[in-house]
């Protein structure tokens, strides 16, 4: 099964964005006492970190595509 370059691009920004997103609902929700803040808050804060690096490497790896891309049709 082949994916174009821009599914794929699309599923990683989806799996970070939920990274993200589940990381911050996890923090507000042991922020405002529904869920324990031990181990809650570290659980939501390994989450959003995590996500947010992704999104850092994710950029980088598409930016070096591009410049490898941008290079061979020159």
């Amino acid at each position: 099964m082949h994916l174009s370059n821009a599914a794929k691009w699309i599923g990683v920004v989806v799996l970070v964005a939920a990274f993200v997103i589940s990381g911050i609902t996890v923090l507000l929700l042991a922020q405002n006492g529904v869920l324990p803040s031990h181990p809650w808050q570290e659980v939501g804060t390994a989450l959003a970190i995590f996500g947010a690096v992704s999104a850092l490497i994710a950029g980088i790896a598409e930016a070096d595509v591009g410049s490898h891309q941008t290079r061979h049709t020159h």
